[in-house]
């Protein structure tokens, strides 16, 4: 980013509604054939890697491992977020995806949702203080086929480990979720960007600021501010580049699945 950038933290801005009008023409527009049908406003925009079913209200995303908690029984792969997008933080992310940020901000506002916001740390009177991120909350299931081939879904914080308890995550008190934050926009001398797709975290873990999806605890990434205690569970976590479907839905009654236990395909720790 261009030292001259400045950042927008407000939200409702019009810049906002500009860039995700754009957003919706442009990939309307190339992802129509040559000899197209007139559109109609049932018609959704096709979003590479990421797909949008309104009736269900539901969101698919295609994934991959990026990491191998596997290699070594004394590995230790240290988490900041659960989903990434390419050559961003593939080296602490649960799941790499080629799906943008801002395609996942665009299917959200498609279910009826609205951004809230994403958490953040600020320094006041040489004091740390932190505020939580805020959204509608959302249901998140990985899915993926283990060895011999069955379907698995797992809670994504079923899959972390706090390591100064040996918790997981999901087991956390209070517990913690998935909200609908929304990023951030920058302005550049290019002009508006999204945050999240310059810093690939489509669903963070820790709390960078800039999640389009945030877990809804304040973690900080910084060592010096909170050591690293969030790793992924080499029993859960599947085989290095195993192909997973990230599923996001509204978290309420109706739609929220019930993941079924994980059945980790993974080698045992020695």
């Amino acid at each position: 980013m261009p030292r001259s950038a400045k950042l927008n933290w407000g939200r409702g801005r019009p810049a906002r509604a500009v860039f995700l009008s754009l957003l919706f023409t442009a990939t309307f527009a190339l992802a129509q054939p040559p000899t197209p049908e007139p559109p109609t406003p049932d018609t959704p925009p096709s979003f590479p890697h990421l797909r949008i079913d309104r009736d269900s209200k539901t969101i698919e995303l295609d994934g991959i491992i990026p990491i191998d908690p596997h290699a070594k029984p004394s590995t230790k792969v240290y988490l900041e977020v659960f989903v990434c997008t390419p050559d961003s933080k593939e080296h602490e992310a649960l799941i790499l995806t080629k799906a943008k940020a801002s395609h996942l901000h665009a299917a959200l506002l498609m279910l009826g949702l609205q951004p809230g916001q994403p958490g953040a740390f600020e320094w006041k009177d040489n004091q740390l203080t932190s505020t939580p991120p805020a959204g509608p909350a959302l249901d998140i299931t990985f899915i993926y086929t283990d060895k011999d081939g069955k379907e698995v879904q797992a809670r994504p914080a079923d899959w972390v480990l706090i390591e100064s308890t040996g918790q997981h995550l999901s087991d956390s008190d209070p517990p913690g979720q998935f909200l609908f934050a929304g990023s951030k926009f920058i302005t550049t001398d290019t002009g508006e960007r999204y945050r999240a797709d310059t810093d690939g975290t489509l669903i963070g873990l820790t709390t960078f600021g800039t999640e389009t999806i945030a877990w809804s605890q304040v973690l900080s990434p910084q060592a010096d501010i909170q050591p690293p205690d969030w790793i992924a569970d080499r029993t859960r976590v599947p085989p290095y580049n195993t192909p997973v479907k990230i599923r996001i839905r509204p978290l309420t009654a109706s739609a929220a699945p019930t993941p079924q236990p994980p059945t980790p395909d993974s080698p045992a720790p020695k």
